[in-house]
């Protein structure tokens, strides 16, 4: 989402979905750091969104957790006759 102006449309209405690796609970993590930053991190396993490409100095802490939100929620979609 970075370099454009998506991340600024959305919003924290979107519930986090499972980690897509293991079906952790997924849970938003406040940078240490003075700005809002935030990450997506599964509770069980450690994965994570990758705060440094998906946060904007300029956005508010509820537009960083949507950016991040958007990019934990994305899932590959299934080939043709596979489920999923």
């Amino acid at each position: 989402l970075r370099g454009t102006t998506e991340w600024r449309t959305l919003t924290m209405s979107e519930k986090l979905k499972p980690c897509p690796f293991c079906g952790g609970e997924a849970e938003y993590e406040r940078f240490n750091n003075p700005k809002t930053w935030f990450t997506v991190r599964c509770s069980r396993c450690g994965c994570q969104t990758d705060g440094f490409c998906i946060n904007h100095d300029d956005a508010t802490a509820a537009e960083n957790k949507a950016a991040n939100a958007a990019v934990w929620n994305r899932r590959a979609q299934s080939k043709a006759g596979e489920k999923g």
